[in-house]
């Protein structure tokens, strides 16, 4: 029987979760956090030392020779994921939050947390770790209570309110400027073939919304308001709240006419 309990740890090559977390961790305090300011040649130094780590956890996920063109795709796209995370910081600076500084959006904003570890977990998904990425994603759920699918897509601009009971399936694609605050779910299937809803660009769904159906398509510069259940497309420029949805449901109306 211990013949067999080894050989299915070696079949089913389960990733060790306590190292990931822990480069996540200082994946993160290398791209942000210099409290001690230490030289450009120390930075250099933690980044070979990333680059090392992630070999090594990559060891239980690939064979020897695809872990090093791995690791270099993903480092090659730090450049690019540090713009997408600036241009998420300026939107939490610009917009109406608590925030003052892009110090305390880094320090203190969960959602910012989040959307970090996704946009991580998406690197992760194009260098073919696909495990290493879902890890990744249920750390960020433990740490901040936000879920979000690595295979969901998010523009440019996402800002997430307070955030805890967040959730994101792989079912969405959100565009650019949009604004989710605390309990809104995006998406109650994870299978593509019986949903999909995009989320256009300068939207925001504010508290315990839900949203879920097929085809789904919430136009440009909407609001949708606190505790609503959207199963509906909503046209660009509306305002959707929770008596409206009550008053044509009751006169069996559609919610908005569809694009």
């Amino acid at each position: 029987m211990r013949d067999h309990i080894y050989n299915q740890t070696i079949i089913n090559r389960v990733p060790e979760v306590d190292k990931i977390e822990c480069w996540l961790s200082d994946l993160y305090k290398w791209m942000f956090v210099n409290s001690d300011c230490r030289p450009i040649s120390s930075f250099f130094d933690q980044e070979k030392q990333l680059y090392q780590e992630l070999e090594h956890i990559l060891i239980t996920l690939s064979s020897k020779e695809q872990i090093r063109g791995k690791v270099l795709r993903f480092f090659s796209q730090i450049e690019e994921l540090y713009i997408a995370l600036e241009l998420d910081i300026r939107a939490y600076l610009t917009g109406d939050f608590p925030f003052q500084t892009k110090v305390a959006v880094i320090a203190q904003s969960s959602g910012f947390f989040a959307t970090f570890i996704y946009r991580v977990a998406v690197l992760l998904q194009s260098i073919d770790t696909p495990e290493m990425s879902y890890v990744a994603c249920s750390y960020a759920k433990r740490q901040t209570g936000i879920e979000i699918a690595p295979l969901a897509k998010i523009g440019e601009s996402f800002t997430i309110d307070s955030g805890f009971g967040v959730v994101i399936s792989q079912t969405v694609q959100i565009a650019n400027h949009v604004r989710l605050a605390n309990g809104v779910v995006l998406g109650l299937s994870h299978h593509l073939e019986t949903e999909s809803i995009l989320v256009d660009d300068h939207v925001s769904i504010k508290a315990n919304s839900i949203i879920g159906g097929d085809h789904i398509h919430i136009g440009k510069h909407c609001i949708v308001e606190q505790g609503c259940i959207v199963s509906e497309s909503i046209k660009a420029n509306n305002v959707v709240s929770v008596n409206q949805i009550k008053k044509l449901k009751k006169n069996k109306k559609p919610l908005i006419i569809k694009q």
